[in-house]
């Protein structure tokens, strides 16, 4: 497995395609901030959680294959091997769950798939199936705030060591989760419990974030329907890793529906 360009170019040069685990990142909320009268702080918000991340995938220099368009972004590792994919799609969820972690650190959430397909980026030129497939996964069947995989990248993910399916040990299965509508989606938040510093204070931050935004759209219901599957996601989380810290929850009375009677709605 290989971040450079070059395996998407022929030994003369030309563009060609490769089979490449890939990512499409859509921002929540973009069009609405680029219109606002804080449209360059937003700018220098997502700039910061995109190029002053983990990686900075943006850097001509980087080993991660990348692009950023509008609200969208790009991400992609090669696969050179069969007996890479395994690594390269771990290795792009990894990548995934750790930026979308700094974006929710600056207040930016995220809708996208992660495919695996052919795939070409060189020169800011991106094509392939791959990405029409994550492009889909995102704008049809992501519908809340999660990164969902593909059936090709969900199998092999489920795929054990000794190559029996059905299993998820170990490292394949610390940043998966399944909901409820059968998709597969990237546990972001399982990040802080692989690091040695104490969670707790990110995930305060978190919950903060998430009630600031469900009050801010609470007269949109579809945005703040949206962070309420954050706001879920967040307590589902909670209550499996730390189910002592009740504090750390989002209340309920955050995430109900509210409701009035016809004769008072005037």
């Amino acid at each position: 497995m290989t971040g450079s360009s070059e395996p998407f170019l022929t030994a003369g040069g030309e563009p060609r395609l490769q089979r490449s685990a890939v990512l499409f990142l859509d921002l929540l909320g973009v069009r609405h901030m680029s219109r606002s009268e804080q449209a360059a702080q937003h700018l220098a918000a997502i700039t910061r959680a995109i190029s002053g991340s983990y990686r900075d995938f943006l850097r001509p220099d980087s080993s991660w294959p990348a692009a950023l368009f509008s609200d969208a972004f790009v991400l992609a590792v090669p696969i050179e091997r069969p007996e890479d994919e395994h690594a390269a799609v771990l290795g792009l969820i990894t990548q995934a769950a750790l930026l979308q972690l700094e974006l929710a650190g600056q207040g930016l959430f995220v809708r996208g798939g992660l495919a695996l397909g052919q795939f070409h980026i060189h020169n800011g030129l991106i094509f392939g199936a791959a990405l029409v497939d994550a492009y889909e996964l995102e704008s049809e069947h992501a519908v809340h705030p999660r990164v969902i995989l593909d059936k090709a990248a969900d199998d092999c993910q489920r795929k054990s060591a000794d190559g029996g399916p059905g299993r998820l040990e170990g490292e394949q299965g610390s940043m998966l989760l399944c909901d409820d509508d059968g998709w597969t989606f990237i546990d972001y938040l399982a990040v802080l419990f692989d690091e040695p510093d104490d969670p707790r204070p990110r995930l305060r931050a978190h919950r903060d974030t998430l009630i600031a935004k469900l009050r801010q759209h609470a007269g949109d219901r579809r945005l703040w329907e949206k962070y309420r599957w954050v706001a879920e996601y967040h307590n589902c989380v909670v209550a499996d890793r730390l189910p002592d810290e009740a504090a750390l929850f989002v209340e309920q009375s955050q995430i109900t529906w509210r409701f009035r009677s016809f004769a008072r709605s005037k």
